[in-house]
């Protein structure tokens, strides 16, 4: 005869993501039950999909949880567990139900909190492409500025996610940004040799200004582009 039984269960899991794409990163939160004393030709799960579901208190903060899916695999070991008396190539199998909940991130929220700041320091670095080169202190003084606010933003974006040896989308928005801010110091520099060479030759000063609002076209244009591809990759994958 059939007979019933229920449980609760308490568990703390550990789930490892991949962070490649944060702060666009979508997960699926993964419980797997098997049962580790009946193969599967002894003993089969057949959950009750229509009747499973998620607390309805259950959330996640920045998160947008996705409705339960259940279903039934079969985990295969490809060992024979140390007994001798059974061949080398032995195989088990054992039942499974998974459970699992997807997880979106929910808006740019998340995005604009962790690199706003990056980007406004991009920006600042930018604006010295329309200040006179001989004003030495303030045309190199914003973009090295806007370097180190740079710097600080990639720490704090690394401290909050995981020890990766691949490089993420984080880690490119900041290269990106990195490379900007240094033809920012570049063109600044090649500019400030010729202003020392014209002294004050009103040709080459015209010259130095139609160098630093192409620069600034190209600089502006190749950034904006990068950001754009890269975050428009991560969200639309």
């Amino acid at each position: 005869r059939p007979g019933y039984a229920a449980m609760r269960i308490k568990a703390q899991l550990t789930q490892f993501w991949d962070v490649s794409q944060f702060p666009f990163d979508d997960h699926v939160l993964r419980i797997v039950l098997e049962d580790t004393n009946s193969e599967a030709h002894l003993m089969r799960y057949e959950p009750d999909i229509e009747g499973s579901s998620i607390a309805p208190e259950f959330q996640v903060p920045g998160w947008s949880v996705k409705p339960l899916v259940v279903r039934t695999a079969t985990h295969v070991y490809h060992t024979s567990f140390g007994e001798p008396t059974l061949p080398t190539a032995s195989r088990s199998e054992y039942a499974q139900t998974v459970f699992e909940v997807p997880i979106v991130r929910t808006g740019f929220g998340t995005f604009l909190k962790f690199f706003a700041g990056l980007f406004v320091s991009v920006a600042i670095a930018i604006v010295a492409f329309f200040i006179r080169p001989s004003e030495v202190d303030p045309r190199f003084g914003l973009p090295v500025g806007a370097l180190f606010a740079a710097v600080a933003s990639e720490f704090i974006v690394a401290s909050s996610l995981p020890d990766s040896v691949s490089v993420a989308l984080a880690d490119r928005l900041h290269h990106a940004s990195f490379i900007a801010i240094f033809a920012v110091v570049a063109e600044s520099a090649i500019v400030l040799h010729l202003a020392g060479q014209a002294e004050e030759d009103e040709a080459t000063w015209k010259r130095i200004r139609r160098i630093d609002l192409r620069a600034f076209s190209l600089v502006s244009f190749a950034w904006v582009t990068a950001v754009v591809w890269l975050v428009g990759r991560a969200v639309v994958r």
